[in-house]
């Protein structure tokens, strides 16, 4: 199984997370573990997050690729999109 989430995170709370390309991999190791714990909802403002190497993370960890279901991914444009998507994002009690 991969590593625990490396922050506590609460159910209903929006959390911004802001990287450079030399920490991406930390956002996309994260979203690995939010996959297994309790999913989230990812909103990639800058066209950064690959969806591809979450895919090969989990199935390193699992041959279960229905844990993938928990993540939900939505890129947004600009500045304006990411603004609805924001307010799109579901109040369901994931991150």
């Amino acid at each position: 199984m991969t590593d625990s989430v490396p922050i506590q995170l609460e159910p209903g709370v929006l959390v911004l997370l802001e990287t450079r390309q030399r920490k991406q991999m930390d956002m996309l190791h994260l979203a690995a573990a939010l996959a297994f714990d309790t999913g989230a909802t990812i909103i990639d403002g800058g066209n950064h997050f690959n969806a591809y190497l979450i895919t090969s993370r989990v199935r390193h960890d699992t041959a279960d690729l229905s844990i993938l279901d928990s993540l939900q991914v939505a890129r947004a444009f600009n500045c304006y999109q990411v603004v609805e998507l924001i307010k799109a994002v579901p109040l369901n009690g994931c991150p």
